[in-house]
């Protein structure tokens, strides 16, 4: 083969091939919360972008839930228009810094990427929290309407109450965000660990908001007794509920309720804030605890990690079924075994064990098999008889999911058997000037989902803020 047939063959082959994509080094990332994976430079951007072939029908966007136009505003980072890049990633998604780290791409965009069929996937998380932390670094904002004066309540500051409320701030209301909890972000603050979303594209999206007018109370319940009257009593004109599913999902075993067994969300809260282990030591495990980790989810993944970076001797996690059926991310599962966390595959707690003064000691746990197909497709595991053992542990968290707080069937809104709020697909419940989105309506899902629930209920809510009060 002549050099001039060789050429177009080579770069079609390198064109099967992503961007390299550097991470920390395993050895390294495990003393600090420092993000692991490594940004893009901007020559590696445009190079990745220009991989994509802009597909007549693209199947990328098909699979993305908040409808992002990536076709478009990857040829854009082919051409260097980093600034119309943003804003037509904006167009969909108000947290484009947040989703390009913690989306599941492989089962959304980058999973129905044309190129993935005989080569890699387009980089699209990656291009995506590069355009969002440009835009961050460039100081881009959005473009707020003349005020209606028109009042909106948003009730928790997730990505669906942030979504909501940037939304009906660009739309010129005045939209003030009540969060129970004292630091703003809900779970993208307590749940999702530093070494994945750094704090900064956070941060950047509460300015955004502030800068925007909207008015910001952490630290703040709404009388939830009062059915939410007393907002409408203050001049509210609506009212989003954005709550989330914060309250964890109880084991159901013997021992759960012991000193040394915890809850995801405490734990990772904890951490989150920056607590030390040994500064607070009826907060946390003590340095060189093992810890065991029960679920097989993102939430269990970012435990043990977490548990690592804040000193445990081993981290453990105990799933009923084979890595292959865990629906934590491929990508972050190896991540996780790159840090030393070792899985404990067809296993299931029976019971957390205590010593004679009620601190754990072990985990009493028995083997599985995979059995018929439950409602997910997935088989359905099944106990080994005479499988028991113990397993020696010095502390054991709880990572199995999250459900809707209780208190929520008190704000005088319909709610579902599982605690869920009773909405239509836009987000309306049967309370006039009342409407919901992200995990409280649907349950615990995806970030992406949440703010593309939250981008709909924003716009039913403007076209109610529209017609003329009564």
């Amino acid at each position: 083969m002549d050099e001039r047939r060789a050429r177009p063959f080579a770069d079609r082959v390198e064109r099967r091939r992503r961007t390299t994509v550097r991470r920390l080094a395993p050895e390294q990332r495990v003393r600090t919360f420092d993000e692991v994976t490594l940004p893009y430079s901007p020559a590696d951007a445009r190079r990745e972008a220009a991989r994509c072939i802009q597909c007549a029908r693209p199947y990328c966007e098909a699979g993305c839930p908040a409808g992002s136009p990536i076709r478009t505003w990857i040829r854009l980072v082919a051409r260097g228009d980093l600034i119309g890049a943003y804003r037509a990633l904006r167009a969909a998604s108000n947290l484009p810094a947040i989703c390009g780290r913690v989306c599941a791409l492989e089962r959304q965009c980058e999973g129905a990427c044309v190129m993935g069929r005989k080569g890699e996937p387009i980089a699209i998380g990656m291009l995506e929290r590069f355009v969002a932390d440009d835009a961050i670094s460039r100081g881009l904002s959005a473009v707020r309407r003349p005020s209606s004066g028109r009042r909106v309540a948003v009730i928790g500051s997730g990505p669906a109450g942030l979504t909501a409320a940037g939304d009906l701030a660009e739309l010129g209301h005045e939209v003030t965000i009540f969060e129970a909890l004292p630091v703003l972000g809900g779970i993208l603050a307590w749940g999702i660990p530093r070494f994945r979303l750094p704090r900064h594209a956070l941060e950047a999206e509460l300015a955004r908001l502030a800068g925007m007018e909207v008015l910001l109370q952490p630290g703040t319940h709404v009388n939830i007794d009062s059915g939410l009257t007393a907002l409408f009593r203050a001049g509210f004109r609506a009212v989003v509920l954005c709550v989330g599913a914060g309250r964890a999902r109880a084991l159901g075993i013997p021992g759960e309720g012991l000193p040394g067994a915890y809850e995801a969300r405490d734990f990772l809260m904890h951490a989150s804030r920056g607590t030390a282990w040994r500064a607070t030591p009826a907060a946390l495990p003590a340095p060189g605890a093992r810890v065991a980790v029960v679920g097989g989810g993102d939430t269990a993944l970012d435990v043990a990690r977490t548990a690592v970076r804040l000193g445990a001797r081993e981290a453990l996690i105990i799933y009923r079924r084979t890595e292959a059926e865990m629906p934590a991310r491929a990508d972050e599962r190896a991540r996780t075994w790159e840090e030393a966390v070792v899985l404990r595959e067809s296993t299931v707690p029976l019971a957390v064990v205590g010593d004679a003064r009620g601190r754990v000691i072990a985990l009493e746990c028995l083997r599985t098999v995979p059995g018929p197909r439950d409602a997910t497709g997935r088989p359905r595991p099944v106990a080994v008889p005479a499988s028991r053992f113990r397993l020696p542990v010095d502390a054991v968290v709880n990572a199995t999911g999250f459900l809707p707080d209780p208190w929520i069937a008190r704000l005088g809104v319909p709610v579902n058997a599982d605690g869920t709020v009773c909405a239509d697909a836009e987000g309306r419940t049967s309370r006039a000037a009342i409407f919901a989105a992200g995990d409280v309506v649907r349950g615990p899902d995806r970030v992406v989902t949440a703010i593309a629930d939250a981008k709909r209920a924003a716009a039913v809510t403007h076209e109610h803020l529209a017609r003329p009060a009564l």
